[in-house]
């Protein structure tokens, strides 16, 4: 049975690869070839697949502490 979320993980990788790994002839600097994350400025290299995908996202700080609070905070004038 086809998922479309399976499509949707299968396009993001092709995507990824497409623009941080492929080097692109037509995006040629002298004698180097970039990859379209390159040449934005996104990436300073050509990522390998190793690195993507052991890549940890960073934690998140918590919110302020106002916002734990489900009471609404008061304040003084």
């Amino acid at each position: 049975m086809r998922k479309p979320q399976r499509l949707a993980d299968a396009l993001d990788l092709n995507r990824l690869h497409y623009n941080f790994v492929r080097r692109h002839s037509t995006l040629r600097f002298g004698r180097e070839c970039r990859t379209p994350a390159m040449q934005a400025g996104i990436a300073s290299r050509p990522l390998t697949l190793r690195e993507i995908f052991s890549w940890i996202p960073p934690l998140r700080p918590y919110p302020p502490a106002v916002n734990w609070s489900p009471t609404p905070v008061l304040e003084v004038r």
